[in-house]
């Protein structure tokens, strides 16, 4: 299994155990140690996926402190923001299946 691969079924379990805080340490611990050993392109694809996706999440959220009151006038941007605000899952997704084909091409 390849380190992009594992980062997201490695943080799913964190979500399904009790709060135990030595066994989420160690999770964190392998999670950041496969991002760190992945290959250079597959990182970087990760890295800025990321980046992006945290933008469009904060400018998702100013938008809709932006336009407070829902209004017939403001309906555009609200539809904006919900589009804003859906999209870093499906990137993440996608630049995620990217890494693991970068690294599996690097590992052949």
């Amino acid at each position: 299994m390849s380190a992009a691969f594992s980062i997201f079924f490695v943080l799913m379990p964190i979500w399904l155990i009790p709060y135990n805080k030595p066994v989420v340490m160690s999770m964190l611990r392998k999670l950041i140690g496969r991002m760190f050993s992945m290959c250079e392109h597959a990182y970087i694809i990760f890295k800025y996926s990321l980046i992006l996706s945290c933008v469009l999440a904060f400018c998702a959220f100013m938008i809709l402190v932006d336009i407070s009151p829902y209004q017939v006038e403001t309906y555009d941007l609200y539809r904006l923001a919900v589009s804003m605000s859906e999209t870093p899952a499906a990137l993440l997704f996608i630049a995620a299946v990217g890494s693991v084909c970068i690294e599996s091409q690097e590992v052949q």
